[in-house]
This record gives structure tokens, sequence and C-alpha cells, in this order.
């Protein structure tokens, strides 16, 4: 019998059988610092990897760099490069990874 973390995704061993880590890694990518500080805190307090980026810019060239999160959580109101156009740029560059998108912004046209 193999019992599963829900919050972190590890599997450890039970009852004798094989023993796998499994460690997932988020990319954060937003500009304002506190955000990213306590999506990073929340998230690794759950057991998760969590890598930041301050900036659209940053996390395309992370990713064009051959880093592959398992998610991506993102501002969609950014200077630069925009929510939109990095995940533009995650679907161009390796469409298999999840985003989620988080807004303050209160007009629902620019949110959907």
């Amino acid at each position: 019998m193999v019992s599963t973390s829900a919050r972190t995704g590890n599997y450890r061993e039970v009852e004798g059988r094989h023993k796998a880590m499994s460690k997932r890694s988020i990319l954060v990518v937003d500009d304002d610092q506190s955000v990213r500080s306590y999506l990073s805190d929340f998230l690794t307090s759950c057991g998760y990897t969590v890598e930041c980026a301050e900036s659209g810019d940053q996390a395309v060239a992370r990713l064009t760099a051959g880093y592959v999160p398992s998610v991506i959580v993102q501002d969609i109101v950014m200077p630069g490069i925009n929510g939109i156009e990095v995940l533009e740029n995650v679907k161009r560059i390796n469409p298999a990874i999840p985003v989620i998108i988080l807004s303050a912004a209160g007009q629902t046209k620019t949110v959907v």
C-alpha cells in the first residue's frame, strides 16, 4: 500500500514497497514583491518547490532556457510582457505547462 500526501504529491513507502519522492515545482510570476513573497511562502509550506520571477520577461527567459515548472501562477497586469503575452509564450515554448492567472484588476473585460 502506498500513501499519497494530497498536499505535496509525495509518495512514501508503506509495507516495505517502493519509495518515490516527487516534489512539484511552481513558477510564481508577479511584479509585486509582496504577492511573490506571500505565494512563495504559502506554496513552500504546502511542500512545493517555488521559483519566482518579477516580470513576464524574466519568466519567459527562464522557460526559454529550459526550466519546466509543473505549473505557473502569474499576474495578468505587469509592466513589459503582460500576463496574456506570457501565456502565449508558454503555450509556444511548452504547451503542456498549466498556467493559473491571478488578477487584482477589477475590470471583467481585462480578467476574462
